[in-house]
Parts: structure tokens; sequence; C-alpha cells
């Protein structure tokens, strides 16, 4: 959605978005470990499949305020919500040189990320002459924030489908990123010679 409204010496703007995640990857691995002498060492056979859904908001609002015909002032402000899910279930079957199941290995990995993201932007520009001849202010603050929660499922198997080992590992990942930012960009177009 986006509106754009102009009043006077104001003008007011916003674009909001709305996405819907939804995917899939299926994939399988065949490897194939040699010897030196190039004969097979072991096989390899692994099936994975990722499941992601996630959902996510966008928004960007701002204003200008137009001061005279050479001034302008504004302000931006932009966010990003974003929450998802990823699931990838995976199974690992290993052979010796003569293809006879050695051991399975069966996991399931789960992580569930929270994106969060924040800008405010502060800006004048100013014309000098109709030339191109002007001066820009722009001050900048966005703040990055990531948390990820991590649960990792880790199962094996002898090859006659007995239980060989098995744990689970939980992570989380938080991160938090803040950029401050100032500049300023001075034009002065050169008359040709």
């Amino acid at each position: 959605m986006n509106f754009n409204i102009r009043d006077n010496k104001f003008n007011y703007f916003a674009n909001l978005s709305y996405n819907y995640l939804n995917s899939f990857t299926d994939l399988d691995i065949n490897r194939t470990y040699k010897n030196d002498d190039g004969s097979p060492k072991s096989y390899f056979n692994q099936n994975s499949f990722l499941d992601r859904n996630g959902n996510a908001y966008n928004a960007k609002v701002g204003a200008d305020y137009y001061q005279s015909e050479n001034t302008t002032w504004g302000i931006v402000l932009t966010g990003m919500d974003r929450k998802s899910m990823q699931v990838n279930n995976n199974t690992s079957n290993l052979f010796n040189p003569s293809r006879v199941l050695d051991s399975v290995i069966k996991a399931r990995n789960e992580d569930e990320i929270v994106n969060r993201n924040g800008a405010v932007n502060l800006n004048y520009r100013h014309q000098l002459d109709k030339n191109g001849h002007g001066i820009t202010w722009d001050a900048d603050y966005l703040t990055y924030q990531n948390q990820t929660g991590q649960r990792y499922f880790n199962s094996s198997f002898f090859s006659d489908g007995l239980l060989k080992s098995e744990d689970i590992l939980n992570g989380n990942l938080p991160a938090r990123i803040n950029i401050y930012a100032i500049k300023t960009d001075y034009a002065l177009p050169l008359k040709d010679a």
C-alpha cells in the first residue's frame, strides 16, 4: 500500500507491505569416498528436506517540509518485522566399500528466527542556484536486531536399527547492531572550459 499527500508546504508519504514465505527444498546427496588407489572407501547417501515459512511486515513513512522554493527539510522512518521458522529433516546413510549399510544418522534441525530492523533519517536540501549548486545534509540512525533460537536433534543408529547415540543441541543467537551516520555534500558544478 502506498500513499502520498501534498498539502501546501508539506508532503506526507508512506509505503506499507506484507510478505508471506512458504517454501521447501528437497535435496539428495550421494558421495563416494575413495582410497589413494581410487578404490571405494565408503559411500554416503543423504536426503534433506527443508521446510520454511514466515511473515514479514515492512513500513516506510515520512514527511517533507518545503521551507522555500530552494530549501527542503525531511524525515523518513523505516522498519521491518519478520518472523520465520525453518525445519530441516535429514537422513544420512553410511555404507562400507561393499555398499552394505554401516550406520544411519537422523537429524531434525529447527531454527526460529526473529528480525527487527529500523531506521530514522533526517535530511536537509538547499539549492543555491538553478544550475545544481547546493548543499545537502543527512543524519541517520539504524538498528538491526536478530534473535535465532535453535534446537538440533541428532540420533545415530546401527545398521540393524538399534539406537547408538542421541543428543539435543540448543542455541540462542542474539545480535544487535546500531549505526549512526552524519554526512553533508556540497555540489559546485564547473562551467565548460
